[in-house]
């Protein structure tokens, strides 16, 4: 799913994410206008009152969101979704994306209210590395502990990965 395409060149990602299509769901909604905002470069105040809930507002300004998520309004697009996590449902949902402009791989969290107009009440991006290189016991990878209240990460805190 590529949205709101900032570059001719998205037309060469095309191939790449032919496959996926965001679900009809009120996320999957949420997500494809999210990335075509990135994808614009530009959260307008009209878009920022309308998509993002009160709750999320009073934690951040919309300043504050596009300055955290200056790479994804920036030179990381076109952004390309290419898949879901499997645990994802109709409120809550883990997206895969490909950053083209710069061939870096994210993980973003979005979930929505429960009650139409289903606004966007937390959101978070994570640098994910390359999906496509398999299960994570096949390569490195890095973790941090975030908090999505404070939106920072929580220095000193451990992380424990277990496989089940």
């Amino acid at each position: 799913m590529t949205v709101g395409d900032a570059d001719a060149d998205a037309d060469e990602d095309a191939d790449e994410d032919a496959g996926f299509v965001a679900p009809d769901t009120p996320a999957g909604r949420q997500l494809e206008w999210l990335v075509g905002a990135f994808n614009s470069g530009d959260i307008t105040a009209e878009d920022w009152g309308e998509h993002f809930s009160l709750s999320f507002r009073s934690r951040t300004d919309r300043a504050e969101f596009e300055g955290n998520n200056r790479a994804l309004l920036t030179d990381m697009r076109p952004l390309v979704v290419t898949g879901l996590d499997e645990e994802s449902t109709e409120t809550l949902l883990w997206a895969h994306v490909h950053g083209t402009g710069r061939d870096v791989w994210y993980r973003l969290r979005l979930e929505v209210f429960d009650v139409d107009p289903h606004p966007i009440v937390d959101f978070y991006a994570a640098l994910a590395g390359d999906l496509a290189e398999g299960p994570i016991g096949e390569r490195e990878i890095g973790l941090t502990a975030y908090c999505p209240l404070r939106m920072e990460s929580l220095p000193g805190a451990e992380v424990e990965l277990v496989d089940r």
